[in-house]
């Protein structure tokens, strides 16, 4: 299966000449920890625009990438048809066709940055050693535990690596 996540690391290769790892806890850790350099930074011949389009691809923030292929569809073809009709890529808003085929509410975390901080230092010691380790989030009823553990799987791509949380309630 073919998925967006595929496009991405097509794209981001091809235009930055940089290979994402076939590691996969590699791919979790520059995931988490690393912001793509722009690729119109590493080859000065990729329209800024274009380089903006595959950013958006990598985003960390699910909602703020492509919600379907249809949307980067579109914005590839205006790609095209400006390099067509101008030989060069003018700045436009990415994603003005890309509507999500499904209802989802917009969901972000908020006043969790030091403790997000803190599970995510503690992942990337983690990957530096190389050895498995458990950390233990507690704290009374409805504070947002769980919250925070689903923020983090979702923001850091964390579901390739064993995730267990209990409930004590």
């Amino acid at each position: 299966m073919f998925t967006l996540l595929h496009i991405n690391k097509v794209l981001y290769s091809l235009g930055s000449g940089r290979f994402i790892s076939d590691d996969p806890m590699e791919i979790i850790h520059s995931h988490i920890a690393k912001q793509p350099i722009l690729p119109c930074e590493v080859n000065s011949s990729i329209p800024g625009p274009l380089s903006d389009l595959v950013m958006k691809l990598l985003s960390k923030m699910a909602e703020e990438r492509y919600q379907n292929a249809f949307g980067v569809m579109a914005d590839l073809q205006h790609c095209k048809e400006q390099l067509k009709e101008k030989n060069t890529v003018l700045p436009f808003p990415l994603g003005s066709n890309d509507v999500s085929l499904k209802f989802n509410l917009p969901y972000k975390l908020i006043g969790r940055e030091e403790e997000m901080n803190e599970l995510i230092l503690g992942f990337e010691q983690m990957m530096e050693q190389g050895k498995p380790a458990v950390t233990a989030v507690t704290g009374a009823p409805g504070v947002g535990k769980s919250a925070l553990i689903n923020e983090i799987q979702t923001t850091a791509a964390l579901p390739l690596c064993p995730v267990a949380y209990a409930d004590s309630t």
